[in-house]
């Protein structure tokens, strides 16, 4: 190997390593990102749900006539009891 081949090759060299080194440094991960990422991309999340439609319940329930209390009024607004895993509508009165 002549000595341009050889200073050519370790100029190379030299110019990858730099350029790696310039592209890795701006990158710097702690441990928790770390965590925290792999967290996201591999834990997984079982749902389970029930449908009803409120035909069906209408069909099931007989009202009754309350005396004491005024009907009940359906607000917009559904609570999800997350905890149980079931869901309710809310009511106020």
């Amino acid at each position: 190997m002549s000595v341009p081949v050889f200073e050519e090759l370790i100029r190379q060299g030299l110019l990858q390593d730099k350029f790696k080194k310039l592209v890795t440094d701006g990158v710097s991960v702690g441990p928790s990102e770390l965590q925290d990422e792999f967290k996201y991309k591999n834990e997984k999340v079982k749902l389970d749900y029930a449908f009803i439609k409120p035909e069906d319940l209408e069909a099931k329930i007989t009202p009754t006539k309350l005396k004491s209390k005024p009907p009940m009024r359906k607000t917009a607004a559904v609570t999800r009891f997350l905890k149980s895993g079931s869901s309710a509508t809310a009511w106020s009165i």
